[in-house]
């Protein structure tokens, strides 16, 4: 049976769902209950009367779900509140008291007057086979599970639509919350990339200033040694600095996460089930600014890395909810 999911909507791995149907004065009750789990895991516990159908039924919530930890359980009651009560049988019951009549029978012709009576009712009905499972002996069995089928499966795709709708509607909610997320991360990243041209002419008056001063010295230690100065390439010197301003360049990595961010937004909008993704895109997000944050130590950089860092991981503990 194809998935019901619509493609573009989310669907939390977390609910809960309903079924249940009637047959004769019997009733049967679904319940199933989704948890987050990287794969899909279905876990079916059945009346014995029905646990042929077991496997059927795990073929079948699979047909309908692609991730999560499935718990389904299926009751089985009467109509009238009885739930799989013993039943008397009065054939065991008639055939005890045979059995009593000919022990006094027995004792009587060898002279042997018994002096032990059953107590009560109740030490009847504690006999073997006085009380029989009525309404297990009637289904069990793949012939009697067969008969069921139909309101089995009633109840079960009772429960499977109910949880099925219960995953979007916190799925949907889980959408507003990633969008808010994402376009929170984008500020930030926007910020660092406004601060990056300022940032890299710092840099490089920076770099000019330690070297200028490492030559000074130089220069000094060389004249007392040798009482020449010391000649140095500028063109080795400014290639030297322009290897160390790339080295501290972020384009790249502000880059990649700018189109990480589009990409996370465009499943969000488009893909089915897209957990899976989303959760290696968070993976790829955050190496993206754990490296802008050890390029870029300064104090307004470090701020926005900071707050990227934690909005990433709220993305990702969120996406741990999404089919």
């Amino acid at each position: 049976m194809k998935n019901e999911s619509a493609a573009g909507k989310l669907a939390s791995m977390t609910a809960y769902g309903f079924g249940e149907t009637s047959q004769g004065d019997l009733i049967f009750s679904c319940e199933i209950r989704s948890l987050n789990s990287r794969f899909l895991e279905v876990n079916v516990r059945l009346p014995r009367p029905l646990i042929a159908l077991e496997v059927e039924i795990i073929n079948h919530v699979k047909s309908q779900l692609k991730r999560g930890k499935i718990d389904l359980f299926l009751d089985l009651t009467k109509s009238n509140g009885v739930r799989d009560l013993p039943q008397l049988d009065t054939n065991a019951v008639v055939h005890y008291a045979d059995v009593v009549a000919q022990l006094r029978t027995t004792l009587a012709g060898k002279g042997i007057q018994s002096q032990h009576e059953l107590s009560s009712l109740y030490d009847v009905l504690r006999l073997e086979g006085v009380l029989t499972q009525e309404t297990k002996s009637r289904l069990r069995g793949t012939d009697h599970a067969d008969l069921h089928r139909e309101p089995v499966f009633q109840a079960v795709s009772q429960a499977l639509n109910q949880l099925k709708a219960a995953r979007l509607k916190e799925g949907e909610a889980l959408a507003g919350a990633l969008r808010d997320l994402c376009q929170t991360l984008r500020s930030h990243a926007d910020q660092v990339e406004s601060k990056r041209g300022r940032i890299h002419e710092s840099l490089q008056k920076t770099y000019l200033k330690r070297l200028d001063h490492l030559l000074t010295n130089l220069q000094n230690v060389a004249s007392e040694v040798t009482k020449d100065p010391i000649k140095i390439d500028d063109s080795r010197l400014l290639a030297e600095i322009t290897i160390l301003l790339d080295k501290s360049d972020i384009e790249e990595e502000v880059t990649r996460l700018a189109t990480h961010i589009d990409e996370f937004e465009r499943l969000l909008r488009a893909e089915e089930a897209p957990g899976r993704k989303l959760d290696f895109l968070c993976q790829e997000m955050h190496r993206e600014v754990n490296t802008i944050s050890n390029k870029l130590v300064q104090t307004d950089v470090s701020q926005h890395t900071i707050e990227m860092k934690q909005a990433i991981e709220r993305i990702r503990q969120q996406v741990q909810n999404l089919e």
